[in-house]
C-alpha cells in the first residue's frame, strides 16, 4: 500500500507483488478495499505468486488485465538427498519406522497445518 502512494506521487511504475490470497476470510474489509483499489489504480502490474492468489484477486475486484502469474522460483537440485543421509536422519531422529511429511510454509492458522499435523 505505501508503494503505491509513493508511486503515486514520484509518477513511477508500481509492480504490486501479490504474495497473499485476498478474501474475507483472510483479511478485513477495509484491508481488502484498500489493497485491492490501490493495486487497481496505481500499479502497472501484479504479479500473482499462484493461480489461487490471481483468481481471488480478480473475483474481489482486481483489474483481470493487470495481474499475471510468476511463480517463485528455487532450485530443486539444492533439496535432492543422497538416500542413505536420508536414512541416516530418520535414524537419528528414531522415525526409521514412521510416515514423515515435511511442510515448508509460514506457520498460519489458515495455512491448514492443523489438518497436515492431525489437530
Amino acid at each position: 500500500m505505501i508503494g503505491a502512494i509513493v508511486s503515486a506521487i514520484t509518477r513511477r511504475p508500481l509492480v504490486y507483488h501479490l504474495r497473499d490470497i485476498l478474501s474475507p476470510e483472510h483479511f478485513s474489509p477495509i484491508n481488502l478495499r484498500a489493497a485491492v483499489e490501490l493495486a487497481n489504480r496505481f500499479a502497472s502490474l501484479v504479479i500473482a505468486n499462484s493461480q489461487a492468489t490471481q483468481k481471488a484477486f480478480i473475483e474481489i475486484g482486481g483489474n483481470p488485465e493487470l495481474v499475471q502469474v510468476v511463480y517463485n522460483g528455487f532450485e530443486p537440485e539444492r533439496y535432492h538427498c543422497i538416500a542413505s543421509t536420508l536414512s541416516e536422519l530418520r535414524q537419528d531422529l528414531d522415525l526409521s519406522d514412521r510416515f514423515v511429511v515435511w511442510h515448508f510454509s509460514r506457520l498460519s492458522p489458515w495455512k491448514g497445518q492443523h489438518v497436515l499435523m492431525g489437530r
